[in-house]
């Protein structure tokens, strides 16, 4: 029992990890993309 909760959180944390990971690459891609949309606002 006390193996397979430990096993339970592991993967909860991995999971918690990986959600953040994505969160940060999408944020910088929405930057990214801000940045380029301003940027061909600003061309003539």
């Amino acid at each position: 029992m006390r193996i397979k909760d430990r096993i339970n959180k592991t993967s909860r944390n991995t999971a918690k990890h990986a959600i953040k990971t994505h969160d940060q690459e999408f944020k910088i891609h929405i930057t990214i993309n801000n940045i380029i949309n301003y940027k061909l606002r600003l061309a003539p």
